[in-house]
């Protein structure tokens, strides 16, 4: 799996560029000319734009050079590499905390967010750390439409990379028979992730979800902006530029984004069963 730069943002709060080098020679070693040559063909940045992002990252000891060849530094790295450790037990001990402490005695939370970034960057962390929790159970999604990866590409396309990786099974209807659902479905099915193109089932415009073993995950977003979400995405064959703007700025207008999160063992069981119709899952995981 490769390293999603957009992960590094809050290491570079104001240099998208140097993002981007550290993104690129962390895939393999490359000389300057190659990263020159990269980014003026790929974004047009100027030769002496990008030799400014090396001077900083090398000031920083983030990347070293040798002659023209730019790589990591291992130290930098292994500096990383222990922050992450150190956070993984962080989120280890939370999530036993939050979610399966408190949770467990209660039926029903709701998370309110600023906006639906916010919303969609919690609940990548949230599967995530349901996932490691269940990691043999399915997890069954129902989306009208996978707009997440026009508005955050990179990490959801992390996240779809992750769950593929690790294994877990994940089975994922999109609600809208439309041609962005199609070419979603093309790309990114494979393996223990399953999507399946189904416009019968009844859930809410507003309603997006997942379950896995008792929990119900809801995003819930306001009726206006899903309703015109609904209106582009059924509309647009292809989404360019435009289309993606247009995404843009229905999102900013969002005034009500919350997840709600539900803990009922028949409910999800019969949400599951329904959702698992056009997939191929034994009735025993059910």
């Amino acid at each position: 799996m490769e390293l999603n730069y957009k992960f590094t943002k809050s290491l570079f709060p104001s240099n998208t560029l140097k993002e981007k080098v550290v993104y690129a020679v962390a895939r393999k070693s490359r000389n300057t000319n190659e990263l020159i040559s990269h980014f003026f063909k790929a974004e047009g940045v100027t030769k002496q734009a990008v030799y400014k992002a090396l001077r900083s990252l090398l000031r920083e000891e983030i990347v070293i050079k040798q002659r023209k060849q730019v790589v990591i530094n291992s130290a930098w790295l292994s500096q990383m590499k222990q922050l992450v450790a150190t956070g993984e037990r962080t989120i280890g001990a939370d999530k036993e905390k939050t979610i399966f402490g408190p949770l467990s005695f209660k039926r029903k939370i709701t998370l309110r967010f600023k906006n639906t970034e916010s919303l969609d960057i919690y609940s990548g962390h949230l599967l995530l750390t349901l996932a490691d929790h269940f990691k043999d159970k399915p997890f069954f999604f129902f989306n009208h439409h996978e707009w997440f990866i026009y508005d955050r590409p990179l990490s959801e396309t992390y996240l779809y990379e992750t769950v593929a990786e690790k294994g877990y099974k994940i089975f994922l209807t999109l609600g809208k028979n439309t041609s962005l659902a199609r070419d979603f479905k093309r790309k990114f099915e494979k393996g223990n992730v399953q999507i399946a193109i189904d416009d019968s089932y009844k859930f809410p415009i507003t309603d997006y979800l997942f379950v896995v073993e008792d929990f119900i995950i809801i995003a819930r977003y306001d009726k206006k902006i899903s309703e015109d979400i609904n209106k582009l995405m059924t509309e647009t064959d292809i989404m360019n530029e435009n289309e993606i703007a247009r995404l843009g700025k229905i999102l900013v207008s969002c005034r009500d984004a919350r997840i709600i999160i539900v803990r009922n063992k028949l409910r999800a069981q019969k949400i599951r069963r329904a959702l698992a119709k056009n997939f191929v899952i034994k009735k025993s995981e059910l």
